[in-house]
């Protein structure tokens, strides 16, 4: 009966262990996040409102990721686009370099559309285009998308909450 006793406290010994491991391994498992400011700050991408439609969108945040855009993709499809954040609102321009097909150019600030180029065409490279006011987010979409779907300035704008 002593070793069995003895082979159980081993056991619970090693179980207990286990567990006081397992608990303080999550603080620091890199992937771990499940607040959603830490959601939001590591997602790619994004379901945002423009209007209340949805737009499954790519975030362009880094330099790199700003730079490049959209040149090289062959397409976007119906509600898909890719959202540029900037750190501060301002005039940013827009040029079609290395783009395949055209695209619908939303300015917003403020939560609100302040402007619009609608269907830019890859052939007007090198011609660049901004808005009228300042704007610390872009959003471009399918070339024809705000005539579809009467997008116009003055229209809401907004982060679908994210799923956790």
């Amino acid at each position: 009966m002593y070793n069995n006793d003895m082979s159980l406290n081993k056991k619970l010994f090693f179980l207990g262990l286990f567990v006081v491991l397992l608990i303080a391994s999550f603080k620091y498992i890199p992937f771990h996040c499940n607040s959603r400011t830490c959601v939001e700050k590591n997602l790619q991408t994004r379901t945002v409102l423009l209007k209340n439609i949805p737009i499954s969108v790519t975030l362009a945040q880094t330099n790199a990721e700003i730079t490049k855009g959209l040149g090289g993709k062959s397409r976007l499809k119906e509600n898909e686009g890719m959202l540029f954040v900037f750190s501060k609102p301002d005039v940013y321009k827009f040029w079609m370099k290395d783009m395949k097909f055209s695209i619908d150019i939303v300015w917003i600030e403020n939560n609100k559309v302040v402007f619009i180029h609608k269907s830019v065409s890859p052939d007007t490279y090198p011609t660049t285009f901004s808005p009228t006011q300042p704007a610390g987010l872009v959003l471009e979409l399918p070339g024809g998308f705000c005539d579809t779907h009467g997008v116009s300035v003055g229209d809401s704008f907004s982060y679908a909450p994210p799923v956790l």
